[in-house]
This record gives structure tokens, C-alpha cells and sequence, in this order.
């Protein structure tokens, strides 16, 4: 397992020398901070050790206790804690958040101010929706 995250530590940081302008295909975070390459932007794999918060994922997210994204976030988004502000795919976490969700979102709480999809969960909120909370299935389009 050492090895394996060795590894991966080095190709992190070729990966940040040949996309330092623009984004990566892998980023890999132990704190929204913390995280090699230093990239905001991330089209590929995004994975946070316990944490991670890069402005943009395209692609999938996956955070031990947290995983969000302060701007956008395409694709898949993984983590105890799920947090996005434009969120586009499947959302999935104990507790799910987006400001504007376009897609699926599985966990025990979730939580959206518009929204044009599904909640699955026991605790479901949309804010502007036409029934802004329901228990086991919340939708709309």
C-alpha cells in the first residue's frame, strides 16, 4: 500500500508540471489545500484522502469525509459529505448538498435549492421546488 501511494505521489507530480496551466487528469488531496497538483480544475479523478475542494471535477469525486466543489461539478460526486454549487450527475454521501442540481442525489439528507431530478434519501429538500420536503423521494423537473 506505501508503494502504491508512492507511486502515485510521483505521477502527481509529473501530472502538475505538464498541466500547470490549465487542468488535470488526477489530483489527489488530503486537504482541500493540501493536494497534488495544486490544479482548481480537474477533469478526470479527484480523490480526497479526508477532504477535498478543488473550483471544478469533471469526471468523478471521491472524498473520505468530504467532497465538494465550489463552482461545478460533472460526473460522479462521492463522499460522507457531498457538496456542490452547480452540480450536473449522481451525488451520493450521508449528506448531500448543491445549490443547483441537474441529476440523481442519494444520501440520508439532501438538500438543493433548485432543482431538476431526484432525491433519494429519508430526509429530501428542495427549496424552490413545488413540495419543498419529502421523506424517501423528492423530484423536480
Amino acid at each position: 500500500m506505501k508503494k502504491l501511494l508512492a507511486i502515485a505521489l510521483v505521477v502527481c507530480s509529473f501530472v502538475s508540471v505538464s498541466f500547470a496551466g490549465g487542468s488535470t487528469p488526477l489530483k489527489i488531496s488530503l486537504f482541500p489545500k493540501l493536494g497534488l497538483p495544486t490544479n482548481q480544475v480537474v477533469h478526470g479523478v479527484d480523490l480526497g484522502i479526508i477532504a477535498t475542494k478543488p473550483e471544478e471535477v469533471q469526471g468523478i469525486q471521491l472524498g473520505w469525509i468530504y467532497a465538494g466543489t465550489s463552482k461545478k461539478m460533472v460526473g460522479l460526486q462521492d463522499g460522507f459529505v457531498a457538496s456542490s454549487e452547480n452540480m450536473v450527475g449522481l451525488q451520493w454521501g450521508f449528506v448531500c448538498l448543491a445549490t443547483e442540481m441537474k441529476g440523481i442525489q442519494i444520501g440520508f439528507i439532501n438538500v438543493s435549492d433548485k432543482m431538476q431530478g431526484v432525491q433519494i434519501g429519508l430526509v429530501n429538500v428542495i427549496k424552490t421546488g413545488i413540495i419543498p420536503a419529502m421523506v424517501v423521494v423528492n423530484a423536480s423537473f
